[in-house]
């Protein structure tokens, strides 16, 4: 299985190849201070379990549950996933790693906040409370145990909030003369994610809505596939995406997870069998507006790609026309707003999928909000449709965005 991981092989590869830049090299370095954090909870988050248990179970066979769970799951549930094969255990093992690592995020805090709650206690007392004084006579033994329960809930939640994709529609007013009567209904989908963890069932599911919402034009921002390109062919994943009904069309940027698996020119022909235009740094004339579709950028597990900046994407484009941006990451929306574009389109943030990641979107991206206004530009991020990793989230919904596009009279 490890051999037929082509993701895996091809991050090797081109984290060799971009080890030249040095923003790659930082992101690298955080990477591994990230696994070096996660160990040092994880020994932390175990001491601390183990104090609810230790009656009833050897230390031996605990320390042994704690290292398959926390170090060799995830790993091995990353390394047999997304690659050429789809096997029941491929399938499970993903799906166990992945749910571990979302079920120790949602125990890592509530035993930090006991912790920490206690700590402040010695502070003020000078001793150690025995409960928690005027609230819940619960010794800390036992407000450790719960916190598992309280885990396990978490994740009902949040796989609930992931499988339950919810419709978000903007109506959204362009300062620029278009279609003044009926308004153009734009299906926007992005991080579809459709592998191992996301089926094609999921996909079918989607179809139906996205179909039943009636859009005029359907636009896909990227990360559509989570697995290799190999796998995606023998799956029901173009005739799926070719059921996706829009009397002007369907069209596609691509996004990271593309760059990763495949190449630009491999899923310019995958998704031309199911009938959608793969938009490469392009500019086209649709549904009375002029539509843009930018390349995504380089990261440390992708390919390098060429990608125009703005200037030289818009140039040739009519100031006086409608101008949609579509791109995976957002990006330049300061520029886009300067050039005249007036609605930007983008995903890949998933807002954060999984508290309290959300929380440090905001210094990572231009824009987190799902809506904003940058003079005449209106920016939409979608938060996506399908997961990464973990098929959890807990701070976001998966969702279809409908955008109801209307001008003002000639």
């Amino acid at each position: 299985m490890f051999a037929e991981n082509v993701k895996l092989q091809t991050h090797v590869h081109h984290i060799r190849t971009n080890l030249h830049d040095g923003r790659i090299r930082r992101r690298l370095a955080l990477n591994g201070l990230a696994l070096v954090l996660y160990s040092l909870s994880v020994v932390y988050v175990s001491s601390r379990v183990w104090l609810s248990v230790q009656s009833v179970m050897p230390v031996t066979l605990f320390i042994l549950m704690v290292g398959a769970l926390a170090g060799f799951l995830p790993a091995f549930a990353y390394a047999v996933d997304q690659g050429r094969v789809s096997r029941p255990l491929v399938r499970t093992t993903a799906y166990v790693g992945f749910y571990w690592l979302a079920f120790y995020i949602y125990l890592l805090i509530p035993v930090t906040v006991i912790d920490l709650v206690y700590l402040l206690g010695r502070l003020i007392r000078g001793t150690e409370p025995h409960g928690l004084p005027a609230v819940m006579p619960i010794n800390r033994v036992m407000l450790f145990g719960l916190s598992v329960p309280f885990s396990l809930m978490v994740l009902l939640i949040g796989t609930y909030l992931a499988r339950s994709p919810r419709v978000r529609t903007f109506r959204i007013k362009l300062d620029k003369p278009f279609n003044a009567g009926q308004p153009l209904r734009i299906a926007f989908l992005s991080d579809l994610h459709v592998g191992s963890l996301v089926s094609v069932t999921n996909l079918k599911r989607m179809t139906e809505r996205v179909n039943a919402l009636r859009p005029d034009l359907i636009l896909l921002g990227g990360d559509l596939i989570d697995n290799s390109l190999h796998l995606m062919e023998k799956s029901d994943f173009t005739y799926q995406m070719s059921q996706l009904k829009a009397p002007y069309g369907r069209y596609a940027v691509l996004g990271n997870h593309e760059l990763v698996n495949t190449s630009a020119e491999e899923m310019a022909v995958f998704l031309d069998r199911a009938g959608i235009g793969l938009l490469q740094d392009d500019v086209i004339e649709v549904a009375g507006l002029v539509l843009a579709g930018r390349n995504e950028h380089q990261t440390e597990y992708s390919g390098s790609m060429d990608r125009l900046t703005p200037e030289a994407l818009l140039e040739n484009t009519d100031p006086d026309r409608p101008l949609i941006v579509m791109q995976h990451q957002p990006a330049d929306l300061d520029f886009l707003a300067g050039l005249g574009a007036d609605l930007a389109l983008a995903g890949h943030t998933h807002r954060g999928q999984l508290f309290p990641l959300n929380l440090l979107q905001k210094h990572q991206y231009c824009q987190t909000r799902r809506y904003a206004r940058i003079n005449q530009l209106h920016s939409v991020i979608s938060a996506g449709y399908g997961t990464w990793g973990p098929p959890v989230r807990i701070g976001s919904r998966s969702e279809i965005t409908l955008i109801q596009l209307s001008g003002r009279s000639s």
